[in-house]
């Protein structure tokens, strides 16, 4: 058995961009972290699109942008040009070869591809569960065995 500091569950694009973060951050230096994903590999299997708000570490993943675009109702279009903030379309397969080659670097990161999960968790929610950032999740010992 293998006991990790951090464990992310799904490597999906939430997961490896918090993988990525974590580690660039230098936050790895001296934890473990065990990402439990069940794909056994990494394709091009989705685009991700969105508002570019701020700079981002995904640019070299970008494989469109557009800063206009036209919106059509009943016989009416309007183009409409946004310079400020750009909508972009970032290649999954791109995306999972950055990150992966990145964290793969690092022997405190490890993927779990199978085993079982044990151990000691407590999720505790506020009263209003409309305040997400209130959530708190403690965990006294959590380890991974094949």
């Amino acid at each position: 058995m293998k006991e990790f500091n951090y464990i992310i569950f799904g490597g999906g694009c939430a997961g490896l961009s918090l993988a990525y973060e974590l580690n660039n951050s230098g936050k790895l230096k001296d934890k473990s972290l065990a990402i439990i994903e069940t794909r056994k590999e990494y394709k091009r299997d989705k685009t991700w699109s969105f508002w570019k708000i701020r700079d981002h570490n995904f640019e070299d993943c970008v494989i469109k942008s557009w800063d206009n675009f036209i919106v059509s109702t009943k016989g009416k279009s309007c183009k409409i040009s946004n310079d400020q903030f750009k909508y972009q379309t970032i290649n999954s397969d791109l995306f999972y070869k950055k990150i992966i080659n990145q964290i793969s670097k690092n022997k405190n990161i490890q993927f779990i591809k199978k085993g079982k999960i044990c151990g000691n968790a407590k999720l505790i929610f506020p009263k209003d569960r409309r305040l997400p950032g209130k959530n708190k999740i403690e965990v006294s010992r959590i380890t991974v065995s094949d």
